[in-house]
């Protein structure tokens, strides 16, 4: 979680972005974190 929350600052700090993009970024990184974290647990 800290390599995305990493990426996400760093957008943060590119852009500029206000809540609604921000908003709309950490719901990405959610449900992509979530979809692998259920990858792996399928895998195991």
């Amino acid at each position: 979680m800290r390599f995305f929350t990493s990426i996400n600052r760093l957008i943060h700090k590119m852009l500029g972005v206000d809540n609604l993009v921000d908003k709309v970024i950490s719901v990405l990184i959610l449900y992509i974190s979530l979809k692998d974290l259920s990858c792996f647990q399928y895998i195991s």
